[in-house]
């Protein structure tokens, strides 16, 4: 699976340089909402079908948190101790971490509060970050824990990487991945301003 998408990702950049124009390009991203919707229409009918699991996770209470905010602390501190290393300030770090893998919306706040070079850099961190979710979601979550698989994700696992993580995990990991998302995708628009505001 993990190299059917790697390749279906090699493949539409090789398409989208070398073969389809403009036009053609433009119409196919608009299939691609709708294509979501579907992947989450589906993933919604399948928790429906599982009737106990909805009670399972809600016995968890506020625990539930616990994943988007260890998702969120782990991203943050992980940037702040190697963004140094590849030349950037403390904030200019988290500001790029903070986008937690959105983004389309990460690098697009940066740029349009100034900072071109850094919306452009944590539009290419963020966009890798979710290619190695899709990466390694199937063996995390197989071979040691459906719900270890979903921190890589950060705010994707609320929707595109979220169909991955319904088929090789639990009914009660998609349920997490999905709260994780939810709210990971609520901090990026708050995050990465505020950071960003504290850059010199």
């Amino acid at each position: 699976m993990s190299w059917l998408i790697l390749a279906a990702v090699i493949g539409g950049i090789l398409l989208g340089n070398y073969v389809l124009s403009a036009e053609q390009i433009t119409v196919i991203a608009g299939f691609g909402p709708w294509a979501l919707y579907l992947v989450l229409f589906t993933i919604g009918y399948g928790l429906a079908q599982d009737r106990t699991a909805w009670h399972r996770f809600s016995r968890l209470g506020w625990r539930v948190l616990l994943m988007p905010l260890a998702t969120m602390l782990g991203s943050l501190l992980g940037v702040a101790l190697l963004g140094p290393l590849c030349g950037l300030s403390i904030y200019e770090s988290l500001s790029i971490g903070a986008g937690f893998g959105w983004y389309s919306l990460s690098g697009a706040l940066l740029s349009s509060l100034g900072f071109s070079a850094l919306g452009a850099i944590a539009l290419l961190c963020n966009v890798i970050r979710e290619l190695l979710t899709v990466l390694t979601v199937p063996w995390v979550a197989t071979k040691i824990d459906p719900f270890l698989a979903i921190a890589p994700g950060g705010a994707t696992t609320m929707d595109t990487t979220l169909s991955l993580l319904a088929r090789y995990g639990t009914n009660e990991s998609v349920l997490a991945a999905l709260i994780n998302g939810i709210v990971l995708s609520i901090a990026v628009p708050i995050l990465v301003p505020l950071f960003a505001s504290f850059i010199s």
